[in-house]
């Protein structure tokens, strides 16, 4: 395997994380107990917002604001452990390459899951406007690290995941309450719902990043490019099975979440291992596959075909995954050292 390619380090232009982290995770920190571990608490956070996932895909037998209030309440577990994590990895000495891949891979996942959460709570919104959103978020997180594989170097904007999460907490609470569901099912504009406005806060600030980053390294980056069409095509294809009645909207999002997942464990790799983020013409072809079953094959098809390329992702993703997990498997930490 590659060494690690040279990291010139990290910004974090974060316009509430220094806020917040004097004021409140300095002082939740002081809370947690020596032994337990930073990887330890990546895991409760990341099972925090598996659970809220889980219960949002039977939401159809639980009231709704009983998952508003547990998805909000999930995401404050999370984002106090995506804190703390990092927090307790330098005060024990315990920081490794593997906690950090561990900490930022399941930030992706976890804002995948929240999303789903997010979409549940707004009813009538259309099938286009959710893989949408979803592509751009993914687009939005890998072209983050897309940078660091290009430039070497990390770079956190103004208004990023932190931000996001105060937004999208002001949602969850809201709706909770019949007061906050009121307004969010409104009509405001041209007859669009309240809950337009946290999609149009999501349009801007993903689509945003994307320009940004991207500007910033100079280029669009072949693989990257590659990867966006590809998953356009997936979320297309995805879109019109759900509109034909031959798709679940879960499998919908798994299937644009997955191969967004999986490609991004390979834009991840070269921070840790060289060289290059890979095109992964497979899966290309898999999403060409689904799109011209959604446009042509009967429903019964389409459902095969929907399944056979989500094994395939979800696959593939593992092995990329299970890649930096085994090579960095001497930085798995289950209690900390003594003092």
């Amino acid at each position: 395997m590659a060494p690690p390619a040279t990291d010139t380090g990290f910004t974090d232009t974060s316009l509430v994380r220094p806020v917040a982290t004097r004021v409140y995770f300095v002082r939740v920190f002081r809370l947690v107990p020596a032994w337990l571990t930073a990887n330890f608490i990546t895991l409760l956070g990341f099972a925090a917002m598996a659970g809220m996932f889980g219960l949002a895909l039977a939401s159809g037998a639980i009231p709704h604001w009983v998952l508003a209030f547990a998805a909000f309440a999930a995401l404050q577990a999370y984002v106090v452990a995506d804190h703390l994590d990092g927090m307790q990895a330098l005060a024990s000495g315990t920081a490794s390459a593997l906690g950090e891949f561990l900490d930022h891979y399941s930030d992706s996942v976890s804002g995948m899951f929240l999303a789903f959460v997010a979409f549940e709570l707004m009813p009538g919104l259309e099938e286009a406007v959710r893989a949408s959103v979803l592509w751009l978020y993914l687009l939005a997180f890998i072209v983050t690290y897309q940078e660091r594989a290009e430039r070497r170097h990390l770079h956190f904007a103004r208004f990023g995941a932190l931000e996001g999460i105060l937004v999208v907490s002001a949602f969850l609470l809201t709706s909770a309450f019949p007061w906050g569901r009121a307004f969010w099912l409104r009509p405001l504009v041209a007859g669009l719902p309240g809950y337009w406005l946290i999609v149009v806060v999501a349009y801007a600030v993903l689509g945003g990043t994307v320009v940004v980053v991207l500007r910033r390294i100079g280029r669009v980056p072949g693989s990257f490019a590659a990867h966006a069409g590809a998953s356009a095509v997936l979320a297309v294809g995805s879109t019109l099975g759900v509109r034909e009645g031959a798709l679940d909207a879960w499998l919908a999002w798994a299937l644009v979440s997955a191969h967004g997942a999986g490609y991004l464990a390979t834009v991840m790799q070269p921070h840790l291992f060289g060289g290059r983020p890979r095109v992964d013409i497979p899966a290309a072809a898999m999403a060409v596959l689904l799109l011209a079953a959604a446009m042509t094959a009967p429903v019964g098809w389409v459902q095969g075909s929907a399944f056979a390329v989500m094994a395939w992702l979800v696959l593939r993703a593992v092995r990329w995954v299970g890649v930096v997990l085994h090579t960095y498997r001497e930085g798995w930490v289950w209690r900390n050292p003594a003092p």
